[in-house]
């Protein structure tokens, strides 16, 4: 970001706490980074429901923010990726 060289958690996070623009994330993205370390380290598993209505809303925070800087700066070419449609999928798949 801003020509800086992010490689980890930590270098993003010392972006989130120094750039006033993404203050707005901190807490949704500290929220998602738990969960994927819970998922990757502890072997949590999330239902889909948790996913659909606890995390999916944070991430769209994060990721609309980070769209947003992005154009802000001339930035336009940029995946958006929406993984709800495949959730819904697979919750319904779960259901039945």
């Amino acid at each position: 970001m801003y020509g800086e060289d992010i490689q980890s958690h930590y270098a993003l996070k010392q972006q989130l706490y120094t750039r006033k623009e993404l203050f707005q994330i901190i807490k949704p993205y500290r929220h998602l980074e738990e969960a994927s370390r819970d998922a990757r380290y502890e072997g949590r598993v999330f239902s889909s429901d948790y996913i659909i209505n606890r995390l999916y809303p944070k991430f769209k925070i994060v990721r609309d923010c980070v769209v947003e800087l992005f154009s802000k700066n001339r930035i336009f070419n940029i995946p958006q990726v929406d993984p709800l449609p495949l959730l819904k999928r697979l919750e319904e798949r779960s259901i039945s």
